[in-house]
């Protein structure tokens, strides 16, 4: 049987309810549906770095006993890696790519860049196919050709969602570092995520409106399937 495995945070754990417990889950649920094994390693509140050592466990563990056709990550808010180390979590924290301290947006762009470039090492180690999905923030697509391992294969699922919806690279703004947080260039992001928050009161978000639910994940497995990646 051909395995998917997927990877994230909240997002790609599933539906959420009012409860605060997963009512349904979600992409994994519709491609179980349709004859895959799916492997889930999301896990809320999880940032980008912090999805890669879970996954190179599991294919260091079961690479070889699996037939793993795809690892489709989910990309959450690069700045939930910023937050200060914690020894309960073993949370690692990373640092915006300060390539012009002037230059807020270049800076979170190129930390997910880094992103980019350790997720590709793990694909070309393992010799396996990852699909980036754009999910609580936004692919930075200005990077999609560097990277020969990785497919940059849906820039937006909040776009997906709402055609309208403008780009959004972070969330968590108060973890930016002090340095970083000149209130001229988080004006932009603040904008931005106001705007995508009043998204998240509309159809598809329902009824936490803070994750997709499960019409949102049924959107999105739909379009993986006119893509042409899933082909059971």
């Amino acid at each position: 049987m051909k395995t998917i495995i997927i990877a994230g945070c909240s997002w790609g754990a599933g539906s959420w309810g009012d409860n605060g417990e997963i009512d349904h889950s979600g992409l994994a649920q519709y491609l179980m549906d349709i004859g895959y094994n799916v492997v889930n390693l999301s896990q809320p509140g999880l940032g980008p770095f912090s999805i890669l050592q879970p996954i190179d466990n599991f294919l260091y563990v079961n690479e070889k006993f699996l037939d793993i056709e795809r690892i489709f990550i989910l990309q959450s808010d690069i700045a939930r890696d910023m937050k200060p180390y914690d020894r309960h979590t073993a949370t690692t924290t990373y640092k915006l790519k300060a390539m012009d301290p002037t230059d807020l947006d270049n800076n979170i762009k190129h930390t997910y860049r880094d992103f980019y470039s350790k997720l590709n090492t793990c694909a070309e180690t393992w010799q396996c196919k990852i699909s980036l999905i754009g999910g609580l923030t936004d692919l930075v697509m200005e990077f999609d050709l560097e990277f020969p391992h990785l497919d940059f294969t849906v820039p937006s699922w909040i776009q997906l969602i709402h055609p309208e919806a403008v780009p959004v690279y972070i969330h968590e703004l108060e973890n930016i570092p002090e340095q970083h947080k000149d209130k001229e260039q988080l004006l932009p992001f603040l904008d931005a995520v106001n705007a995508t928050f009043r998204l998240f009161k509309k159809s598809a978000y329902f009824p936490d409106n803070l994750h997709p639910d499960r019409y949102g994940h049924k959107i999105l497995f739909d379009h993986l399937q006119d893509l042409g990646l899933l082909r059971i």
